[in-house]
Parts: C-alpha cells; sequence; structure tokens
C-alpha cells in the first residue's frame, strides 16, 4: 500500500529537483550575459516564468500531507512530508540562483 506521506516527499523532492535546476539555468546564463545585460537581467528573469508552475508539486504535496495527517499515518512521515512541501513552495519563490552565481 503506497502511503499519502510518502507521496507528498516524493512529489516535494521531484519539484525541489527541478527548481534547483531551473535555478542553475538561470544562474548560468546570468554569467554568459554582459554587463548591460545584468543591469536588467529582472526582465530577461521573467523568461523563466514557468518556475513559478512547478510550485504546483509543492502545494499538492502540501494538501497531500494534510490529507495523510487527516487519515492518521505516522507523525514522522506527516512531518517530513509537510516540510519538504513547505520548502518546494519557498524555493519556487526565492530566487536562490543568486547563491549559485
Amino acid at each position: 500500500m503506497i502511503h499519502r506521506s510518502l507521496v507528498a516527499i516524493l512529489l516535494s523532492l521531484l519539484g525541489i529537483t527541478i527548481l534547483i535546476r531551473i535555478n542553475a539555468t538561470i544562474a548560468h546564463v546570468y554569467e554568459m550575459s554582459g554587463e548591460k545585460t545584468r543591469a536588467v537581467f529582472s526582465l530577461i528573469e521573467l523568461s523563466f516564468f514557468y518556475k513559478y508552475y512547478i510550485g504546483v508539486f509543492g502545494l499538492l504535496a502540501f494538501i497531500i500531507s494534510i490529507i495523510a495527517h487527516l487519515k492518521g499515518e505516522k507523525k514522522e512521515w506527516v512531518m517530513t512530508a509537510v516540510i519538504l512541501s513547505l520548502a518546494a513552495i519557498l524555493l519556487t519563490f526565492l530566487k536562490i540562483w543568486k547563491v549559485l552565481v
């Protein structure tokens, strides 16, 4: 039997992995751009708007982990799922590519 909390953990990890990959691509584009382009890089960053759609993975994982809590699954798994899903949602809106530069 597949536990809901395990599905939530896997969805969160998938979302986090994709977000790190997208942010690494943004950092690479930033490093390859010139000084004038870096001045208006926020406009170029808009071409990576699709990263906000990846936040759906975190949101869906959070909903599934809440359902897992209501169904009485193990607390450790549910708490791990909640923390990872919140991390996936948070990473969606943070500009972690600046750390990668």
